[in-house]
């Protein structure tokens, strides 16, 4: 295999890579373009092998030029650069060593071995995937034990949630609250006899959304009903459309599946 044609091949694994899997790595371009064999590889990561380059089928000027290519494509490309510790796989941690690719061990080349490239899409795709879960973990606390959530009510006059000292003005009231606190329980979700016709629940009240709340959270868990909640307020449907009733677009159904549907993205709007 010429140089052009190493090039030819070498840019071909990193783009099938990139579009895969968003990342592309000089081990995962060596065995795409069969210059080490997946054998040889797991010899290697299992320490049975002193370097890598001693089991790929190229030389070393061919795997230099495998390592210009990668760079050169990851620059043309705008890839950013990020480098990984390769451990020896071992279950016992303390035994784990690191492991080396070059016969010569020297650092600079080590490093380029080393060296993975990243789709920017996918490192601006990670930073909003790890700030949505920031936001959905801080939602999930402010859950109420009826299932709604005073964390999106803060805007309304006077309301800061049914927790603690400083929460609603109307928790010494609140069936629920009261009930749960007896049962030293988080929320009606954890309630054998949910759901129960008093409170929140009753006849009186617009009961619908806080049975499918509550519902949502029985089958999703606390964080997948805030998780729900949030990427539909991202998408513009608001849990609370107006500050002064709370009134949003969970309110007004006549159905629990409706509102379920709604939560989870099965309804069409």
């Amino acid at each position: 295999m010429n140089n052009v044609e190493l090039r030819k091949k070498v840019h071909s694994a990193m783009y099938s890579l990139i579009k895969t899997n968003g990342v592309a790595s000089p081990v995962g371009v060596l065995m795409a373009i069969g210059a080490l064999s997946k054998e040889k590889y797991e010899d290697w990561r299992r320490g049975k092998v002193p370097y890598l380059e001693r089991v790929c089928q190229i030389n070393l000027g061919k795997l230099s030029t495998v390592n210009h290519e990668i760079r050169a494509f990851a620059r043309k490309s705008n890839l950013k650069a990020s480098w990984s510790d390769y451990r020896s796989w071992n279950k016992d941690n303390h035994k784990r060593i690191r492991l080396r690719f070059s016969k010569s061990g020297d650092e600079q080349i080590e490093r380029l071995y080393a060296t993975h490239y990243v789709s920017q899409q996918k490192v601006a795709d990670a930073l909003e995937r790890h700030a949505f879960q920031k936001r959905k973990n801080e939602l999930a606390q402010t859950i109420a034990p009826c299932g709604l959530f005073f964390g999106l009510l803060g805007k309304a006059a006077n309301c800061n949630g049914c927790s603690g000292d400083n929460g609603c003005t109307h928790a010494d009231a609140c069936y629920q609250r009261q009930c749960c606190a007896e049962r030293d329980i988080k929320g009606c979700w954890k309630c054998a006899v949910f759901p129960c016709d008093k409170g929140m629940f009753s006849q009186k009240h617009d009961s619908i959304k806080h049975i499918a709340f509550v519902r949502c959270v029985k089958e999703d868990g606390v964080k997948g009903l805030a998780g729900h909640v949030l990427r539909n307020q991202d998408n513009g449907l608001l849990y609370s459309s107006s500050g002064d009733n709370h009134i949003g677009a969970y309110d007004g159904h006549d159905n629990v599946d409706v509102v379920l549907k709604l939560l989870r993205g099965n309804v069409h709007r």
